[in-house]
C-alpha cells in the first residue's frame, strides 16, 4: 500500500515488479496522475489530440493560430510578426518587461525588452469578465463560503492566462471522447506551467507557496501544450509497457498493477476491517500549499464543481508548518496500521530533505507506535530512506531525560563515525536513539506539534553544550549549518582501540573492491558501498 498516494512513479515501479499496489487518495489530481503514469497516452494519440484541438474553430479562425496571435510580438531583427515563447514580468508590475522568442524568418533568438505593442496586448485582458467568472464557477458556486479562496488561487494567474486557459477548457465537453484523457493530461500540465509562481531565471525547486517571485515567467500556453505532448511521449517511451490500473473494489491482476481507492485512509480502514496488505512503500509528502490549493482549483477546471467539492478543504488552509505536518503524518500512519499485517515492513522515501521534514516524519512514526528498523541519509542529494515495522514492541525504558537520551545517541554515533558529521546526521542519530522510548512521546496528552517542538528544542540545547561538541563553519543560532564533531574529552573511550575515520574505512574497502573488479559500472559500485556502509554511514555518491 501507498498510504499517501504521493508518487505515481513509485507505485508504477512496484507494479512493474509484480506487486499489487493499493493507492489511497482524496486528491483527484493525484489519482489522475496515477492513471496517466500507469498508461500514458501514446505519441500518436497525443499528436491526434493536438491536431484536433488545433483545427477546432474559434470564431472564424482555427484555435492554434488564434492562441498564438495572443502572444505575438515583432522581431527586433527583421520586424516579422512571431509568437513569443514567453514574457518576463516583475512582481506587482502592470505589464511585461522582457520577451523571449525565436524568429523563424531571420533566426534571431533570445531575450529582448518589450515594446509598446507588447504592453498593449498584455494589458487588454482584465481581471474581471466572463472568462474569470467561468473559471470561478467551475470550481465552486457563487454562494459557497470557500469561494474567496478560489479567487485567491485564480489571482496567481495573469488575466491573459485565464482567458487562454478557459478558451481551452470550454473545448473539453464537445471534444472527441477518444481524446479526452490525452487532452486533460495536456491541460493539467498547462495549468501548472502558466501560473505566476515560476521564478525567472529558473530555480531548482518547484514552488510550494502561492507567492509571486521577484521576476516570473508568463509562458505561451500553446507552446506549453506542444512541450507537454513531447514530455508525455518521452515518459511513455522510457517506462515501457502499461501497468494495469483499477478502481476499488476491482483489484488488479496477480501479475501486478495499481488499485486506486477514492477517499481517506480511515474510510477505507473502517469499511474494510478484514483487508490486509503486506507492507508500505511510499514517498512521504512534505508541506506544499501550492500543490493542495491548485489540486482543488484544477479539479474543478478539469471535471467541474462536483468533483472539486469534496476536496475544497485544500483551498482553505494557508499555513502548513512542521508541527501541523507531524500531526497529519501521524494520523496517516495510525489509520494505516490496522491494514498492515503483523510485522509488515514499511518503507518511506523522503525527498527534498531538511531538518524539519526529517523530524516530522520520524516523530510521526513514533507517535503512531511504529517500530523503527533503519534510517539511511544522503545529505548532499537531500534524500532519506526510513524503514519501520508494524510491530507492537514494548517501549524502551530509557528514563525521563529527553536531552540525555539525545546526547548519548549523538555521542555514540560520532564515536563510531570518528569524523565530523552534518546536523541532519546527528539529528537522525538522536531521533533513532530515542525511538520507541518511554520518554514523552507515546503519552496521549502530548499533541504531535508539541512533541515536534519539544524534540527540536532539546536537540538545540544538547548541541549548545561546548564541553561535548565542536561546531565547525556554522553560527551560534544556526545549528543546521556546518559540521559537528566531538570535543576532545568525548572523542575516545578509555581502554578502547582508536577507530579509523569513516572516510578512510570507505576508501580502503572501495579500493580493494575495485582491485578485484577493474571494470565496473559506477551504479554497481555505489550499490555495493551502500550495502557495506548502511544507514547513517551511507557514503555520499560524489565521495
Amino acid at each position: 500500500m501507498d498510504s499517501f498516494g504521493f508518487s505515481p512513479r513509485i507505485a508504477c515501479a512496484a507494479a512493474r515488479l509484480g506487486y499489487k499496489v493499493l493507492v489511497v487518495s482524496t486528491n483527484p489530481i493525484i489519482r489522475f496522475l496515477h492513471e496517466l503514469a500507469a498508461d500514458p497516452p501514446a505519441k500518436s494519440e497525443l499528436q491526434a489530440t493536438l491536431a484536433a484541438l488545433s483545427m477546432s474553430p474559434r470564431g472564424e479562425q482555427r484555435l492554434e493560430p488564434y492562441i498564438l496571435s495572443i502572444y505575438q510580438t515583432e522581431c527586433s531583427g527583421c520586424s516579422a510578426i512571431v509568437s513569443a515563447d514567453a514574457f518576463i514580468w516583475e512582481r506587482n508590475g502592470s505589464y511585461p518587461v522582457q520577451r523571449i522568442y525565436q524568429c523563424p524568418a531571420c533566426g534571431v533568438k533570445g531575450e529582448f525588452p518589450t515594446t509598446q505593442s507588447d504592453i498593449e496586448r498584455a494589458t487588454q485582458f482584465t481581471s474581471s469578465g466572463l472568462h474569470r467568472a467561468r473559471a470561478l464557477e467551475r470550481v465552486l458556486p457563487s454562494d459557497d463560503p470557500e469561494r474567496i479562496h478560489v479567487e485567491a488561487a485564480i489571482n496567481t494567474y495573469l488575466p491573459r492566462a485565464i482567458f487562454v486557459l478557459l478558451t481551452l477548457i470550454n473545448k473539453l465537453e464537445g471534444f472527441p471522447a477518444q481524446h479526452q484523457q490525452a487532452f486533460r493530461a495536456m491541460l493539467l500540465m498547462a495549468f501548472d506551467q502558466s501560473n505566476m509562481l515560476w521564478h525567472y531565471p529558473p530555480i531548482r525547486f518547484r514552488p510550494r507557496q502561492l507567492s509571486t517571485p521577484l521576476h516570473f515567467l508568463e509562458k505561451n500556453i500553446w507552446r506549453s501544450l506542444e512541450t507537454t505532448a513531447d514530455q508525455i511521449t518521452r515518459y511513455q517511451e522510457s517506462t515501457g509497457s502499461p501497468v494495469p490500473c483499477t478502481h476499488w473494489p476491482e483489484l488488479p491482476p496477480d501479475t501486478g498493477g495499481i488499485c486506486i481507492f477514492t477517499g481517506r485512509l480511515k474510510d477505507f480502514s473502517d469499511a474494510n476491517p478484514d483487508f490486509a496488505v503486506d507492507g508500505m512503500l511510499a514517498a512521504i509528502p512534505r508541506p506544499n500549499q501550492a500543490l493542495w490549493t491548485y489540486s482543488a482549483l484544477w479539479s474543478g477546471w478539469l471535471w467541474g464543481a462536483e468533483v472539486a467539492a469534496p476536496f475544497k478543504i485544500g483551498l482553505r488552509r494557508r499555513r502548513y508548518d512542521w508541527g501541523w505536518h507531524t500531526q497529519a503524518l501521524q494520523a496517516a500512519f495510525s489509520n494505516s496500521k490496522p491494514l498492515f499485517k503483523s510485522d509488515a515492513p514499511l518503507m518511506g522515501l523522503v525527498g527534498e530533505l531538511e531538518t524539519g521534514f526529517l523530524s516530522s516524519v520520524l516523530i510521526a512514526g513514533d507517535l503512531a507506535s511504529l517500530e523503527l528498523s533503519g534510517i539511511a541519509l544522503r545529505p548532499e542529494s537531500n534524500q532519506a530512506q526510513i524503514s519501520w515495522q508494524n510491530a507492537q514492541s514494548p517501549p524502551k525504558p530509557l528514563g525521563d531525560d529527553l536531552e540525555d537520551v539525545l546526547r548519548q545517541a549523538i555521542i555514540q554515533y560520532l564515536r563510531q563515525r570518528a569524523e565530523p558529521a552534518e546536523f541532519l546526521q546527528l539529528q537522525a542519530a538522536g531521533l533513532q536513539g530515542m525511538y520507541g522510548s518511554t520518554i514523552t512521546l507515546t503519552s496521549d496528552d502530548i499533541e504531535p506539534g508539541q512533541g515536534y517542538s519539544k524534540i527540536q528544542d532539546a536537540l538545540e540545547v544538547v548541541l549548545s553544550e561546548k564541553h561535548d561538541f565542536i561546531h565547525f563553519g556554522g553560527r551560534e543560532h544556526a545549528v543546521d549549518i556546518g559540521l559537528w564533531a566531538l570535543a576532545s574529552e568525548q572523542a575516545s573511550i578509555p581502554d578502547q582501540p582508536k577507530v579509523l575515520p569513516l572516510s578512510d574505512r570507505i576508501e580502503l574497502v572501495c579500493v580493494r573492491y575495485l582491485l578485484a573488479r577493474p571494470s565496473i559500472m559506477i551504479s554497481d559500485l555505489d550499490t555495493e558501498m551502500c550495502r557495506l556502509f548502511p544507514g547513517l554511514f551511507t557514503p555520499d555518491e560524489s565521495f
